[in-house]
């Protein structure tokens, strides 16, 4: 089976059908009579895989799930929650792109690019305070690891001494907490066992994993027509990606100095980006990386082993192939 058969199985025609229901919802919680809800819409709206209501239903349906307009609501608000961080993360990072287009703060200002976030967020916890307090909770501990993450990525900034420890701990608590809490939410709500939503919070863990990985590959060497941003924009922002790290450390001395100096630098030319890209792709950097991403696929490959068997169940398994593979 090819990579673009196991892509439509993973979102096959009924799932694609949820997903459009999920898009009628999210667009009633975006409502303004201010021009807030342009500003919103902007992202939101901007071809967004979707991944994390995705997610959600498949995990619902895996455990026996049945009532689809049950979960719709909750899966909106996670994407609106998603959404916003974005939002916020461009403004911290001082992006100028995203999905292939200006970003929210760089059209229309920094402060109706908080402000728009900060509406998010609150329609989203407006939807999900409709749904028992072990959902609110799910979710209100995701954001939560969201923003103790922030703080640490923001504290390793141009830190060339971070370790793959601390990468590792950045990634679990800024990209694989929400798309664990969306598959917890969809186990929950669909009726699964404590067994089964452990289940899928290991697997969460390992797809945020595979995820982000995949996005610091691309950031070195993806094709910028379909990432929508530039190669190095870890490297402009002072991300020391999981690439970096392996690079610093099997580098030969003279050049290790010479990359760990380009990436302590807050202010890069457009020459040292592209020697830092030369330098860590002059290593096994990448490979590594992508070995790294086989690991993740084991344990969420173990976690699916204890739920039940099902298409949808198939269909989890299909997904890692497709996030590891993914080039946009």
């Amino acid at each position: 089976m090819t990579l673009e058969e196991d892509a439509r199985q993973f979102l096959d025609d009924e799932i694609k059908g949820y997903l459009k229901a999920v898009e009628v919802e999210l667009q009633k919680h975006i409502k303004s009579d201010t021009k807030l809800e342009e500003i919103v819409s902007y992202l939101l709206n901007a071809d967004g895989k979707r991944l994390r209501p995705a997610l959600l239903i498949i995990a619902y349906k895996a455990v026996g799930g049945e009532e689809i307009e049950e979960v719709v609501p909750i899966s909106a608000a996670i994407e609106l929650i998603h959404t916003a961080t974005l939002i916020h993360d461009d403004i911290n990072d001082d992006n100028d792109f995203r999905r292939g287009q200006e970003t929210t703060n760089r059209k229309y200002g920094t402060l109706n690019a908080i402000v728009g976030g900060d509406f998010l967020f609150v329609q989203a916890f407006r939807v999900g305070g409709t749904y028992p307090w072990d959902v609110i909770r799910m979710i209100a501990d995701a954001c939560r690891e969201l923003a103790e993450g922030e703080v640490i990525q923001n504290s390793n900034r141009y830190n060339t001494g971070e370790t793959y420890e601390i990468y590792q701990e950045i990634i679990r608590m800024k990209t694989a907490s929400l798309i664990t809490g969306s598959l917890k939410v969809g186990c929950y709500l669909g009726g699964g066992s404590e067994e089964a939503i452990q289940a899928m919070a290991d697997y969460g863990y390992g797809i945020g994993m595979i995820f982000q990985i995949t996005d610091d590959i691309l950031d070195v060497e993806g094709d910028v027509e379909k990432t929508g941003k530039p190669l190095g924009s870890d490297i402009r922002e002072g991300q020391l990606t999981i690439l970096a790290i392996r690079a610093l450390e099997t580098l030969p001395d003279e050049e290790r100095d010479e990359l760990a100096g380009i990436l302590s630098r807050v202010e890069h030319s457009e020459e040292e980006v592209g020697r830092a890209l030369d330098l860590i792709k002059s290593t096994d950097a990448v490979e590594y990386a992508y070995e790294q991403t086989h690991h993740y696929a084991d344990v969420c490959r173990q976690a699916l082993e204890h739920l039940p068997e099902s298409d949808y169940r198939d269909r989890l398994e299909l997904g890692i192939g497709v996030i590891m593979t993914r080039n946009y």
